[in-house]
């Protein structure tokens, strides 16, 4: 039988050896979604993330997360690093990529039985033209999104989304203090806890528009130019300078639906294994997968692109 929670007393025996360690409790989640849990947590928060697992409409993979409130806020944006942490933002001279290094190497987080590998970490992306960080080629001068190049937060309290079980996971990491009480950081994570416990069952103020209205989509490529940029990518496949390109076409429509309804439409139309709706201040990002990229685990790196698996 899986636990319930983590006693103080398996907690102090953890804290002696990893510097990170998540104190958790196991609530019945049969009348609770992980897109409700959503909507119940990210209403007031500015920054938060969901990640679901749903694929062919009706079978779930074992987890979802939901997570608001990142305790680090790590961004690059017009060439500039930057930290958000306790509402004071300072300037970084670290390389992004090396940063993001840094701020993991600091968290030695412990793996216990009976829940999942991922309770806590950094959550965010890569923008495209953040391949120039790793490899010599030209980008784009201007950014027509006017949105950062790349976001990671750092999350120490989150849900994990038991489908198996029907039960979720809340969890409050502890970054362990050795100079202070452990008592007292351990019955402070479980105050976390059963704060977000009972903003899941707080009353819910969220309407479903009955109708959405309907605007015209756009796209950065018209007929002439994207048959160009076809031929342009033949003569590279033939000169030898590639040998498989995709041709990104963005498309775009004002619209004034709320991004957790726009979410909820996409995973009803497209249900995918690997869903995603990053809430990042003034800005979402909304997707889903059907394959997981690249995974690392216990030291085994795996990676599946769309055109084969390794």
């Amino acid at each position: 039988m899986d636990k319930t929670q983590l006693t103080f007393n398996e907690f102090q025996d953890l804290a002696r050896g990893c510097t990170t360690v998540p104190v958790y409790k196991r609530i019945l989640a049969d009348l609770l979604t992980p897109v409700a849990a959503w909507v119940h947590l990210s209403q007031k928060a500015e920054y938060a993330f969901l990640l679901e697992s749903v694929e062919k409409g009706n079978q779930y993979s074992r987890y979802s997360y939901v997570g608001i409130n990142p305790q680090k806020i790590l961004m690059h944006n017009n060439g500039k690093t930057t930290i958000t942490e306790n509402g004071r933002t300072i300037d970084i001279d670290t390389p992004f990529l090396t940063l993001l290094r840094e701020t993991q190497s600091q968290y030695n987080m412990t793996k216990l039985p009976g829940i999942p590998s991922f309770t806590g970490g950094l959550v965010g992306y890569l923008g495209y033209e953040t391949i120039a960080w790793v490899e010599n080629i030209p980008t784009h001068e201007k950014s027509e999104l006017n949105v950062p190049d790349s976001v990671f937060m750092l999350f120490e309290d989150m849900i994990a989304f038991d489908h198996l079980k029907g039960s979720a996971l809340v969890i409050s990491n502890v970054n362990v203090d050795i100079d202070r009480d452990l008592k007292e950081q351990f019955d402070a994570a479980h105050l976390r806890v059963d704060v977000i416990g009972e903003l899941l069952h707080s009353d819910l103020d969220y309407q479903t528009p009955v109708r959405v209205e309907q605007s015209k989509v756009s796209s950065n490529f018209n007929q002439a130019t994207f048959e160009s940029a076809v031929l342009k990518a033949k003569e590279h496949i033939v000169d030898g300078d590639i040998f498989q390109i995709v041709l990104s076409q963005r498309f775009e429509r004002k619209t004034s639906v709320e991004p957790t309804t726009l979410y909820r439409a996409l995973r009803t139309i497209n249900p995918s294994p690997y869903m995603f709706h990053l809430k990042i201040n003034d800005f979402d990002i909304i997707g889903a997968s059907p394959e997981l990229l690249v995974k690392v685990e216990d030291g085994i790196m795996e990676i599946r692109p769309i055109a084969g698996t390794r």
